[in-house]
């Protein structure tokens, strides 16, 4: 089998420009050009030995998910494909040292590629960085034959092309998922907000934390990382929340998050809440999923009334549900509110799903910012304070 002519691999390359992210698409493009019968794109981990994600072309959603579970490791190209230079790539007929033979008799072969009639291929790491690489892989039956060597030339031609465009898709996508990172934390909360990203760098800052962080030598950024007090200790021991809550938006589930008090060297307290952030982000990608910590600032002095006339007049809330909703607001508890105004908390909860009823949200958390940033919140500004 040959390859299609040249003006059609140069049209597959102009839509990758034309269409980068488009990547489906550009394999079923990519398998027709090279007369091929499917084609994958794998996200891999920095050793090749687990998928992270993938992109596939005529391959059945269940034998590939063994591929991705068990057999990846199995392919008796893999091992020696990991030491030849990446940029390019291979034909697994002429260019390894397993001949078909040998690859006719091995578990991969026998227990998963001849059962789709897949018989030869090419391979190849076409992108890597530090915590990953990316790899194509496109096969043939046996009917269609192996790929020669006039063919990889061929093919060879638009592996620059296609790794431009891969970096290009990884910053947009890294672009896309800071955004989508802000928009879920400022639903989360109102409060002022500093993102930071998989390496706890900096990533985001609202107006209103670039306020306070001008007025507080506790808190302070430096060189894209954010550090607390000048106390070793506390210091050690925010980092550590920090660096956990990141392992835990990257998929390790271990840490839900913290409280973390400051003092005010005036006296009162002053908090850091930290949670992690788990991006929902639509496939296909070639990116390592991004994972997000965010910080709110806390300041108990900052000054919050609820107009108790806007909250009838909005969402018919009688005076005794906007009291709670002021404490709310003001980040008290349920319990403590209770124990305040010597009230039942069953009676505080019922007050509670009254809300959620008339507001039409389900969580605390949703009902506060809604209030928070509606027409019956009158924000006075936070007074300037040191640590």
């Amino acid at each position: 089998m040959q390859l299609q002519s040249t003006s059609t691999l140069q049209k597959l390359v102009e839509s990758l420009y034309q269409s980068p992210g488009q990547w489906l698409s550009f394999l079923e493009q990519l398998t027709q050009w090279s007369d091929a019968r499917s084609a994958r794109m794998l996200v891999l981990d920095k050793h090749a030995s687990e998928v992270r994600s993938s992109i596939k072309y005529n391959i059945d959603n269940n034998y590939h998910q063994q591929y991705v579970d068990y057999y990846v490791n199995t392919c008796p190209w893999r091992p020696e494909l990991s030491k030849l230079p990446d940029g390019q790539l291979y034909s697994t007929f002429l260019d390894f040292s397993c001949k078909q033979d040998e690859y006719y008799k091995s578990e991969f072969f026998n227990d998963w590629a001849r059962l789709q009639n897949i018989h030869h291929g090419v391979c190849g790491t076409i992108y890597q960085n530090e915590g990953q690489k990316i790899q194509l892989l496109i096969q043939r039956s046996e009917g269609q034959g192996y790929f020669n060597r006039a063919e990889m030339d061929v093919f060879n031609t638009f592996i620059p092309h296609l790794r431009r465009v891969i970096t290009m898709q990884q910053q947009f996508e890294a672009r896309e998922a800071r955004s989508d990172a802000i928009v879920d934390a400022q639903q989360v909360s109102a409060l002022p907000l500093i993102l930071l990203d998989h390496a706890c760098r900096v990533s985001y800052v609202s107006h209103n934390a670039e306020q306070i962080l001008a007025n507080c030598p506790g808190l302070t950024i430096n060189n894209q990382r954010l550090t607390v007090s000048p106390d070793p200790a506390t210091r050690q021991r925010f980092q550590q929340l920090l660096a956990d809550c990141i392992a835990s938006a990257h998929g390790q589930w271990h840490q839900a998050g913290g409280w973390f008090p400051l003092k005010r060297l005036q006296g009162g307290s002053y908090g850091l809440l930290v949670m992690p952030l788990h991006p929902e982000l639509e496939c296909p990608r070639l990116s390592a999923v991004e994972s997000f910590a965010a910080v709110f600032i806390y300041d108990p002095m900052a000054h919050i009334k609820l107009c108790a006339d806007t909250l009838k007049a909005v969402y018919n809330i009688t005076p005794a549900e906007a009291e709670l909703l002021q404490a709310l607001v003001q980040g008290d508890t349920l319990e403590s509110y209770a124990d305040r105004r010597s009230r039942s908390l069953h009676t505080v909860k019922s007050q509670l799903k009254s809300l959620f009823r008339k507001t039409g949200t389900s969580r605390q958390a949703t009902l506060v910012n809604l209030i928070s940033n509606g027409p019956a919140c009158l924000r006075a500004s936070q007074p300037i304070f040191n640590l």
